[in-house]
Protein backbone atom coordinates (compact mmCIF):
# COMPACT_ATOMS: atom_id res chain seq x y z
CA UNK A 1 0.00 0.00 0.00
CA UNK A 2 3.03 2.67 0.65
CA UNK A 3 4.87 1.73 -2.01
CA UNK A 4 1.26 2.48 -3.98
CA UNK A 5 1.07 5.83 -2.56
CA UNK A 6 4.76 6.76 -3.16
CA UNK A 7 4.21 5.92 -6.67
CA UNK A 8 1.14 8.16 -7.27
CA UNK A 9 2.88 10.45 -5.64
CA UNK A 10 5.38 10.71 -7.90
CA UNK A 11 3.02 10.16 -10.47
CA UNK A 12 1.42 13.41 -9.51
CA UNK A 13 4.34 15.55 -8.96
CA UNK A 14 6.08 14.79 -12.69
CA UNK A 15 2.31 15.67 -13.89
CA UNK A 16 2.22 18.92 -12.14
CA UNK A 17 5.95 19.42 -12.97
CA UNK A 18 4.79 18.98 -17.01
CA UNK A 19 1.90 21.11 -16.27
CA UNK A 20 4.31 24.17 -15.04
CA UNK A 21 6.63 23.57 -18.37
CA UNK A 22 3.49 23.34 -20.89
CA UNK A 23 1.67 26.37 -19.03
CA UNK A 24 5.09 28.49 -19.50
CA UNK A 25 5.51 27.55 -22.95
CA UNK A 26 1.79 28.29 -24.12
CA UNK A 27 2.10 31.96 -22.33
CA UNK A 28 2.16 34.32 -24.88
CA UNK A 29 5.84 35.76 -25.63
CA UNK A 30 4.68 39.76 -25.75
CA UNK A 31 2.92 39.40 -22.60
CA UNK A 32 1.47 43.06 -22.30
CA UNK A 33 2.31 45.20 -19.51
CA UNK A 34 -0.27 46.77 -17.08
CA UNK A 35 -2.25 49.57 -18.68
CA UNK A 36 -1.10 51.79 -15.13
CA UNK A 37 2.32 52.12 -16.76
CA UNK A 38 1.67 52.29 -20.10
CA UNK A 39 4.68 51.24 -21.72
CA UNK A 40 4.01 48.56 -23.90
CA UNK A 41 5.86 46.75 -26.62
CA UNK A 42 5.50 47.59 -30.41
CA UNK A 43 4.04 44.24 -31.50
CA UNK A 44 1.53 44.34 -28.62
CA UNK A 45 -2.09 44.09 -30.14
CA UNK A 46 -5.36 46.25 -29.43
CA UNK A 47 -6.77 43.38 -27.39
CA UNK A 48 -3.60 42.67 -25.16
CA UNK A 49 -3.68 46.66 -24.20
CA UNK A 50 -7.30 46.78 -23.46
CA UNK A 51 -7.98 43.67 -21.16
CA UNK A 52 -8.16 46.22 -18.60
CA UNK A 53 -10.20 48.44 -20.22
CA UNK A 54 -12.97 48.88 -18.19
CA UNK A 55 -11.40 50.49 -15.44
CA UNK A 56 -9.49 52.62 -17.14
CA UNK A 57 -9.57 56.13 -16.60
CA UNK A 58 -10.02 58.54 -19.75
CA UNK A 59 -5.99 60.11 -19.11
CA UNK A 60 -5.13 56.10 -18.96
CA UNK A 61 -7.03 55.71 -21.87
CA UNK A 62 -5.90 58.34 -23.90
CA UNK A 63 -2.29 57.61 -22.96
CA UNK A 64 -2.62 53.78 -24.13
CA UNK A 65 -4.19 55.11 -27.28
CA UNK A 66 -1.28 57.51 -28.74
CA UNK A 67 1.52 55.11 -27.04
CA UNK A 68 -0.27 52.06 -29.53
CA UNK A 69 -0.51 54.56 -32.46
CA UNK A 70 2.43 56.41 -32.58
CA UNK A 71 4.76 52.56 -32.01
CA UNK A 72 2.51 51.59 -35.18
CA UNK A 73 2.87 54.85 -36.74
CA UNK A 74 6.81 54.26 -36.62
CA UNK A 75 6.90 50.88 -37.84
CA UNK A 76 8.24 50.35 -41.41
CA UNK A 77 5.96 49.56 -42.92
CA UNK A 78 3.21 52.10 -40.81
CA UNK A 79 -0.04 51.76 -41.29
CA UNK A 80 -2.12 50.02 -44.04
CA UNK A 81 -3.68 51.65 -46.60
CA UNK A 82 -7.46 52.36 -46.11
CA UNK A 83 -9.17 49.27 -46.22
CA UNK A 84 -7.74 48.40 -42.45
CA UNK A 85 -8.13 51.54 -41.20
CA UNK A 86 -11.76 50.67 -39.65
CA UNK A 87 -10.35 47.19 -38.22
CA UNK A 88 -7.18 48.51 -36.69
CA UNK A 89 -8.60 52.12 -35.73
CA UNK A 90 -11.95 50.96 -34.48
CA UNK A 91 -11.06 49.56 -31.11
CA UNK A 92 -10.07 53.21 -30.20
CA UNK A 93 -12.05 56.22 -32.01
CA UNK A 94 -15.77 56.71 -32.58
CA UNK A 95 -17.36 55.20 -36.06
CA UNK A 96 -17.93 58.56 -36.98
CA UNK A 97 -14.41 59.89 -36.68
CA UNK A 98 -13.30 56.50 -38.89
CA UNK A 99 -15.16 57.52 -41.23
CA UNK A 100 -14.26 61.21 -41.55
CA UNK A 101 -10.45 60.43 -41.35
CA UNK A 102 -9.94 61.95 -44.92
CA UNK A 103 -12.24 64.56 -45.31
CA UNK A 104 -10.49 65.97 -41.42
CA UNK A 105 -7.05 64.99 -42.92
CA UNK A 106 -7.95 66.98 -46.05
CA UNK A 107 -9.22 70.34 -44.14
CA UNK A 108 -6.23 69.75 -41.61
CA UNK A 109 -3.66 69.10 -44.30
CA UNK A 110 -2.27 66.35 -41.05
CA UNK A 111 -2.73 63.33 -39.55
CA UNK A 112 -6.47 63.57 -37.74
CA UNK A 113 -5.34 62.42 -34.62
CA UNK A 114 -2.15 64.26 -34.43
CA UNK A 115 -3.28 67.46 -36.26
CA UNK A 116 0.45 67.50 -37.61
CA UNK A 117 1.91 66.27 -40.90
CA UNK A 118 5.04 65.30 -38.66
CA UNK A 119 5.29 62.21 -35.87
CA UNK A 120 6.35 63.89 -32.58
CA UNK A 121 9.86 62.56 -31.77
CA UNK A 122 11.36 61.58 -28.45
CA UNK A 123 7.46 60.00 -27.94
CA UNK A 124 8.02 56.80 -25.86
CA UNK A 125 8.44 58.49 -22.53
CA UNK A 126 7.27 61.72 -23.31
CA UNK A 127 2.78 61.40 -23.54
CA UNK A 128 1.11 63.08 -21.33
CA UNK A 129 -2.49 64.10 -20.73
CA UNK A 130 -4.47 66.57 -18.71
CA UNK A 131 -8.02 66.56 -18.30
CA UNK A 132 -9.46 69.65 -18.93
CA UNK A 133 -13.48 69.25 -18.67
CA UNK A 134 -15.11 65.59 -17.86
CA UNK A 135 -18.84 64.52 -17.27
CA UNK A 136 -19.87 60.61 -16.86
CA UNK A 137 -20.03 60.61 -20.67
CA UNK A 138 -17.48 62.75 -22.26
CA UNK A 139 -13.86 64.22 -21.46
CA UNK A 140 -11.51 67.09 -22.81
CA UNK A 141 -8.15 66.54 -22.59
CA UNK A 142 -4.99 68.34 -22.82
CA UNK A 143 -2.28 66.46 -24.77
CA UNK A 144 1.21 66.32 -25.01
CA UNK A 145 3.18 64.18 -27.34
CA UNK A 146 6.98 63.74 -27.46
CA UNK A 147 10.10 66.41 -26.81
CA UNK A 148 9.45 69.22 -28.04
CA UNK A 149 5.76 68.40 -27.69
CA UNK A 150 3.39 68.58 -30.01
CA UNK A 151 -0.20 69.44 -27.70
CA UNK A 152 -3.57 68.49 -29.16
CA UNK A 153 -7.25 68.48 -27.77
CA UNK A 154 -8.44 65.40 -27.52
CA UNK A 155 -12.32 64.43 -27.22
CA UNK A 156 -13.26 61.56 -26.02
CA UNK A 157 -16.85 59.44 -25.59
CA UNK A 158 -18.62 56.65 -23.62
CA UNK A 159 -19.65 53.99 -26.28
CA UNK A 160 -21.04 50.93 -24.71
CA UNK A 161 -19.48 51.54 -21.63
CA UNK A 162 -15.47 52.15 -22.95
CA UNK A 163 -13.92 55.45 -23.97
CA UNK A 164 -13.09 56.07 -27.49
CA UNK A 165 -11.66 59.44 -29.31
CA UNK A 166 -14.23 60.72 -30.93
CA UNK A 167 -12.20 64.37 -32.22
CA UNK A 168 -8.76 65.81 -31.79
CA UNK A 169 -8.44 69.58 -32.24
CA UNK A 170 -5.16 72.14 -31.95
CA UNK A 171 -5.44 73.29 -28.60
CA UNK A 172 -6.72 77.28 -28.54
CA UNK A 173 -4.23 80.05 -29.20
Amino acid sequence: MKKILVTVFVILFFLAILGLILFSALRPKNAPTPVANVQFPTGTSYSQVMQTSHSQSPTEFITAFYTWYLAQATKDPAFPETDSRSTLLSPWLTQDFITNWDTIADETDGNPVLQSQELPTQWENNIQAKVVTQSAASTTLLVSLGNPAIEVVAHLVQVSGEWKLSRVDLPPQ
